[in-house]
């Protein structure tokens, strides 16, 4: 499963002024091809063995940088998920493997506030959906342990 962000804009409303909301963060990911983006960390990906017993447990270290899209008309920041681990057939659910990542967005030295509005596109990109147990419980969530959009 890959999940990968477009987008994103931050807005925080002024404790005072709350009619003062202005952007403290945007960015369309649009710098040349493979640039990170110091704002942005990962926790490196894991993932689990196939039932099928050929691909094993991993894991390892992901920085965030963009991509194009495959019309090379827009860039992203991802793919996330590590590298590709299925790649050839048979694509069944015996063969598949669960990948688990956490980016997290960091600002800093934000001015003090009562709320924050977050607007960003979210590109779901080569997800395999089966009706097995396996697959049927991710979520895309805040980072607080809430688990706000299954898929």
């Amino acid at each position: 499963m890959r999940r990968i962000l477009g987008r994103l804009v931050v807005v925080a409303a002024a404790i005072m002024q709350p009619s003062l909301a202005s952007d403290v963060y945007f960015n369309d990911f649009n710098g040349p091809t493979g640039s990170s983006y110091p704002e942005w960390t990962s926790s490196g990906y894991s993932n689990t063995a196939n039932t099928a017993g050929t691909i094993p447990a991993g894991s390892g270290a992901q920085l965030p940088t963009n991509a194009d899209s495959v019309n090379s008309k827009q860039r992203f920041l991802g793919e996330f998920g590590g590298p590709a681990i299925v790649t050839a057939p048979p694509y069944n659910p015996q063969h598949f493997v669960r990948v688990d990542q956490t980016v997290t967005l960091t600002l800093k030295n934000l001015e003090s506030h009562t709320g924050v509005t977050v607007s960003f596109d979210l590109y779901i990109m080569k997800w395999r959906h089966s009706h097995s147990e396996f697959f049927q419980q991710s979520f895309w969530g805040q980072g607080d342990g809430r688990r706000e959009l299954g898929s």
